[in-house]
């Protein structure tokens, strides 16, 4: 199968887990740049950024770097954590100005 030199959306490899405010998340987001046939575009090099879903509540807030650049199609990730407890946060993960989205499973 040759992959397509389009990305079509962003997916989530490695979904955030539960944690406790104002700490990193336990398990960060890993995501990846996906063609329309569902192969990583390896060759993707551009920023992906994350924040929260604004439908989620809005008294809480997210820290932490929120732009990495994808390396072989994969963006990680690091220091992500939550500034307030909540639950069933959702993540937006954007590239190019939020032309290609992907969104995280909700998670407290």
């Amino acid at each position: 199968v040759q992959p397509s030199t389009f990305i079509t959306h962003v997916a989530v490899l490695t979904q955030p887990s539960d944690g406790t405010a104002g700490r990193p998340l336990p398990r960060q987001p890993v995501v990846a740049a996906m063609d329309a046939g569902g192969n990583v575009m390896t060759t993707y090099t551009q920023p992906v950024s994350v924040k929260l879903n604004r439908g989620d509540l809005d008294s809480v807030g997210m820290v932490g770097t929120r732009t990495v650049t994808f390396r072989a199609g994969v963006g990680t990730f690091l220091d992500l954590r939550i500034d307030r407890a909540g639950c069933c946060l959702h993540l937006v993960f954007e590239v190019a100005f939020g032309l290609f989205r992907g969104f995280s499973e909700g998670f407290c």
